[in-house]
């Protein structure tokens, strides 16, 4: 037993939360908490991590538990904020920094001092056998392991903290987490902010560590892939399934619909109890009518499955569609000269439906401004049918007014209703009452969105083209989005990082690679040939090019100091043919640095003089790589 929540109760003013919680939690568990928003998972989190105190019961843990929690909110940038992303990741390993600098001390005293070698050599042997124990010749490639596998290319892992998006943070701070290898991990939306290739990374990396795991997360597929157990917040007490998200969904089910057959026979029985009673309280039968009376009042009663408050959702194709919606031949798309995605040749037809997936600022969103004629292509050809509608979701909410409220931002779109029909309008998203009076600047971002999609469905279209519609939005409500645009009969594309829901719209995927869009028929198929790269990517030991942060953040180094400067083929070759060189430089030295790092964990701990002489190989190949990576830094921003 790692943790234990026993009998605990937590309050809010006058709402009550949890009531008698129990959780037993054990080592190597990995377990998903779900539940609507507002149920309470992160303030059982904070329960668990003591930031917050129970009102009743007690939370027990085990002596000196290690823990770890990762919660949605940003990194503070403040005196720290002259450090280094890769100097921050690495501040984890403190302790581990401060024995290496001994150790090098103790090395260097040793060999000046060949007289003193002796009294030195006992805390030599000691500090080396700690550090190799503690991981101390592997934590440096660990970290840059980890912060490649979240999305930080070389490049940025040298970004200042101040110059960091609030994504970055969040990413940063998940990294930091898997590399402290907690006894206990806690996990508050672990995949905001990560693209697909770094939450399939983070699925893999959660599998294989040694933490035992508590996830919060509405990715239902990620959580297919991370959770063997998963807890569910219900009537303020928590429901443990032993499975995956798809098994508790199957098996929450069948409790739900056997506790209502239960509920309906149990107020059956009542009904026929209670009339009974009436009949016979004072005939003949009192004696019988006394017990049954007695009986129902001792009878424990069931309760009925309570109804999810829910949005109420209508997707309305526009009518006069045509048969060919849109049609691209070798489209490119992006800014002026500078294409994201080259290459496009795709032919959409009414009622097709297509999921985009791929890394952040590859032009996804991009892809969708052009196709609705927002952004002119940069090349190639793009044909659209004339006479059409297309209706657009933002994932910023840019066509959100911060000053007006929800009616007025709802009433401009469709100002011949009056107010009453708007109200019961917005009823339908859950903005009821005084609700409809509140500023849009000040909302939440799943009511945001909520008030996105309201604008969104007032008027039927031909097409839909949706940026990130599942953020901020919880489980219950994604799944009623899912069952809305499966009836919607108009053609779709929709950009999500979320595969389950893209899975249950059974679109076709377009996956945006390396300037390149790849069309696959279904998700199972995309999986398959992603997880084939994926492997054919490690077995090459290939080395990873800047993410798509050395587009998107603003980092001192990626401001340009004048106007670009066009270049000529034999230039951009030659650039590439230097990076090419640069990449297998790096490629060797870091084989060879690993090798020597494998050698000085097999010295014997008081064979200082050869670890002493691989220390400094290892110190002097460290240095040269750092140089090397500054170069490579220096002509990826000729390139750019």
């Amino acid at each position: 037993m790692l943790l234990r929540l026993e009998a605990i109760q937590k309050s809010f003013g006058e709402r009550l939360l949890f009531d008698s919680v129990d959780w037993v939690i054990n080592a190597g568990e990995r377990a998903a908490l779900v539940g609507p928003n507002g149920s309470g998972k992160t303030t059982l989190l904070q329960l668990m991590i003591g930031k917050l105190s129970p009102d009743g019961g007690r939370v027990i843990s085990k002596k000196n538990l290690s823990i770890a929690c990762v919660e949605q909110s940003e990194l503070q940038s403040g005196p720290s904020s002259h450090l280094t992303v890769l100097s921050q990741a690495l501040s984890v390993f403190d302790p581990l920094m401060r024995m290496e600098h001994r150790i090098l001390d103790l090395q260097k005293e040793m060999s000046e001092h060949p007289d003193r070698a002796g009294k030195l050599s006992d805390e030599y042997a000691h500090l080396i056998e700690r550090f190799r124990f503690q991981g101390g010749y592997r934590f440096r490639s660990e970290t840059e392991k980890v912060l490649q596998g979240l999305g930080f290319s070389r490049e940025a892992m040298h970004w200042l903290l101040a110059h960091l998006s609030g994504g970055q943070q969040s990413r940063l701070k998940l990294a930091q987490a898997l590399l402290l290898e907690p006894e206990l991990l806690l996990l508050d939306e672990p995949t905001n902010h990560l693209d697909i290739d770094a939450i399939e990374w983070l699925e893999s990396y959660l599998k294989d560590i040694k933490s035992t795991i508590i996830v919060v997360s509405h990715d239902r597929y990620f959580l297919d892939q991370v959770a063997q157990k998963t807890v569910e917040i219900h009537n303020r007490r928590l429901r443990q399934f032993s499975g995956n998200y798809s098994f508790y969904r199957q098996e929450r089910d069948l409790l739900d619909r056997q506790q209502a057959s239960t509920f309906r026979r149990q107020r059956q029985h009542i009904e026929k109890t209670e009339e009974f009673i009436r009949r016979n309280i004072a005939g003949q039968k009192t004696k019988q009518a006394k017990s049954r009376r007695k009986m129902l009042e001792k009878l424990e009663r069931v309760e009925d499955v309570q109804a999810v408050d829910a949005m109420r959702l209508d997707f309305r194709e526009a009518p006069g569609s045509t048969h060919e919606i849109v049609r691209c031949k070798a489209l490119a798309i992006g800014y002026d000269t500078t294409p994201l995605i080259e290459r496009i040749d795709l032919i959409a037809h009414r009622g097709a439906r297509f999921g985009i997936l791929g890394g952040n600022g590859t032009g996804k969103t991009t892809l969708l401004k052009t196709l609705m004629g927002v952004i002119p292509p940069v090349s190639g050809r793009l044909l659209r049918s004339d006479g059409l509608s297309w209706s657009y979701f933002s994932q910023t909410q840019e066509n959100l007014n911060p000053e007006n409220n929800i009616l007025d931002e709802i009433h401009e779109v469709s100002p011949h209703s009056t107010e009453g029909q708007l109200r019961n309008y917005l009823a339908c998203f859950l903005f009821r009452g005084d609700d409809v009076f509140k500023k849009i600047g000040k909302l939440s971002g799943g009511e945001k969105s909520r008030v996105a999609l309201a604008k969104l469905l007032l008027h039927p279209t031909h097409v839909l083209l949706l940026d990130e519609p599942t953020n901020h939005l919880d489980i219950p409500a994604r799944e009623v989005l899912e069952t809305a645009l499966r009836e919607f009969t108009g053609t779709m594309f929709v950009v999500s990082h979320d595969r389950y829901f893209l899975d249950q719209l059974e679109t076709e995927i377009l996956f945006v690679h390396d300037r390149r869009l790849q069309k696959f028929s279904d998700l199972e198929s995309f999986e398959a040939r992603h997880e084939v790269q994926r492997e054919e990517a490690v077995s090459g030991e290939a080395i990873p090019r800047p993410s798509t942060d050395s587009r998107t953040a603003k980092s001192p180094a990626s401001v340009p100091s004048g106007p670009k400067n066009e270049r000529s083929k034999n230039e951009r070759m030659r650039l590439q043919e230097q990076l090419l060189a640069l990449e297998e430089r790096i490629h060797r030295l870091e084989a060879q640095r690993d090798k020597i790092s494998v050698e000085m964990q097999q010295q014997e701990p008081r064979n200082f003089q050869k670890i002493n002489e691989l220390a400094n190989q290892y110190e002097a190949i460290d240095l040269e790589l750092s140089s090397i990576y500054n170069d490579w830094e220096m002509l990826m921003m000729q390139g750019e």
